[in-house]
C-alpha cells in the first residue's frame, strides 16, 4: 500500500510538472530529448522533492525552471553557466590521498559578502545550482547564513562534507536555512579501517554514517559520494557491501566521482582516467542496483557514452576558491581572475574568449596527461 500510495504521488507530480508552461514551451525535439534522459534515471521522491536526477534541482520548484531554459539553450548549442561550485573554507580535519584542495592557493578566506556578490552575478547569467565545498565547509562558522542568503535566490543547492561535526542539532539548523538543499557526505569504503586509512584520520567513517543518519532524520535528500577505487570496480563483492551498507542506513543515492589527477593520485597513472573497460565494469554493476527493486539509486559523475558528453568546466561550470579565484572547475588549477582584483564581468568575458564549446574529455585529465607527456 505504501509503495502505491509513493507512485501515485510521483504520477501526481510529473502530471504537474508536464502542465506548468515553462514544459509546455519546449519544442517537441527538447521535450523529447529531455524525455529520452529521464528514461535512463532512476527517480527519487523525497517528502514532496522528487528528482529525475540529483544532477538536476526536483521537479516543481523555481530552480527546475531555470534549469529549463538552461537545457533548452544546450541542446541548441547556446551554451550558458549551469552551476557555480564554491570552496568555503580551506580548512579540513581530514588529509584524503586524492584531495584536489591540497595545493589550493592560500589565504584570506572569502566573506560572506563576496560569495553572495558571485552568486547573485551567476544566477544573472543563468545557473540554477550551488555547491558548497572545501575543504571541510562545515568549519565556516556562517556557513548557515551563507546558506540562507543562498536560499533566499532560489537556487538548488548541495552541501558537500565529511560530515564532520555533523551533529543533529547542525543538521536541524542546516535544514531551517534551506529547504531546498542536497545532503552529500563523503564516504569511500564500507569498512572504517580502509575508509579512515585513505582519509587519514580514526573516526572519519564513523563521522560519516553519524552525519548521515542526523541528515535523515531532518529530511535532507542524503547522497553518498564515493571516490571510486579501481578495487571497487574489480569486486563486485566489496561493491554490493558497500550499496548494502548505505541502503541499510536508508541513504537515496550513491553518487561516485571518476579519480582525478590529484593529491596523491596525481600520477601518470590517474592522468589517463579510468579505462573504457573500467567505466563499462562500473557502468554493469550500478545497473545491477538501479534496475532493482532496491530504494538506492547509483550514479556516475563521469561520461559514460548513454550520458551527455563534454567537459563544461569554463562554460557552463564555474568554481570559486576559498580566496576569490575563479576557475573552470575544483579540479583544474586554472584561474581566469579574482574577484578581488577585477570585476565579475570582466571575469565572465575572459571566460567566454577562452571557452567556446564543451571539449571531448575531462579539462583536468587532459591537462594532467599533458603534463605528464612533456615531463617524460
Amino acid at each position: 500500500m505504501k509503495s502505491l500510495r509513493i507512485w501515485l504521488k510521483k504520477i501526481i507530480i510529473l502530471i504537474k510538472t508536464l502542465c506548468r508552461w515553462e514544459v509546455l514551451r519546449l519544442s517537441p525535439v527538447i521535450k523529447w530529448k529531455l524525455f529520452k534522459l529521464a528514461l535512463k534515471e532512476k527517480t527519487i521522491l523525497v517528502g514532496d522533492q522528487y528528482f529525475f536526477s540529483t544532477f538536476i534541482p526536483p521537479l516543481l520548484s523555481r530552480p527546475f525552471n531555470f534549469y529549463l531554459k538552461w537545457i533548452e539553450n544546450f541542446f541548441n548549442k547556446k551554451y550558458t553557466p549551469e552551476y557555480l561550485g564554491i570552496c568555503v573554507t580551506n580548512d579540513c580535519p581530514n588529509n584524503c590521498e586524492f584531495c584536489s584542495n591540497k595545493s589550493a592557493p592560500k589565504g584570506k578566506e572569502t566573506s560572506l559578502e563576496e560569495i553572495i556578490k558571485t552568486v547573485e552575478f551567476f544566477k544573472s547569467k543563468g545557473i540554477s545550482k550551488v555547491g558548497l565545498t572545501g575543504g571541510e565547509p562545515l568549519l565556516r562558522s556562517d556557513l548557515p547564513e551563507i546558506i540562507s542568503e543562498i536560499n533566499k535566490k532560489d537556487l538548488f543547492i548541495a552541501l558537500c562534507t565529511s560530515g564532520y561535526g555533523l551533529s543533529l542539532q547542525k543538521a536541524k539548523e542546516l535544514r531551517e536555512a534551506s529547504k531546498l538543499m542536497l545532503m552529500k557526505i563523503g564516504l569511500d569504503f564500507g569498512d572504517e579501517e580502509t575508509n579512515d586509512r585513505g582519509k587519514n584520520r580514526r573516526g572519519a567513517f564513523n563521522d560519516a554514517v553519524e552525519a548521515i543518519k542526523n541528515s535523515l532524520e531532518v529530511g535532507f535528500c542524503v547522497i553518498v559520494e564515493t571516490v571510486l577505487s579501481r578495487k571497487m570496480i574489480n569486486s563486485p563483492e566489496i561493491f554490493f557491501k558497500f550499496v548494502d551498507l548505505l541502503e541499510g542506513l536508508g541513504v537515496h543515492e550513491l553518487q561516485f566521482l571518476e579519480p582525478k589527477p590529484s593529491g596523491a593520485y596525481f600520477s601518470a597513472e590517474y592522468a589517463v582516467g579510468l579505462s573504457a573497460a573500467e567505466k563499462q565494469r562500473f557502468y554493469e554493476l550500478a545497473k545491477q542496483v538501479n534496475h532493482s527493486r532496491r530504494k538506492i539509486k547509483c550514479s556516475s559523475f563521469f561520461e559514460l557514452e548513454d550520458k551527455l558528453v563534454g567537459c563544461m568546466g569554463g562554460l557552463g561550470n564555474f568554481y570559486l576558491d576559498a580566496i576569490g579565484n575563479l576557475c573552470p572547475c575544483a579540479f583544474w588549477s586554472y584561474p581566469v581572475g579574482n574577484i578581488r582584483e577585477s570585476s565579475l564581468e570582466e571575469i565572465f568575458s575572459r571566460f567566454n574568449a577562452r571557452f567556446k564549446s564543451p571539449k571531448g574529455r575531462c579539462s583536468a585529465l587532459a591537462s594532467a596527461a599533458e603534463r605528464f607527456i612533456m615531463e617524460k
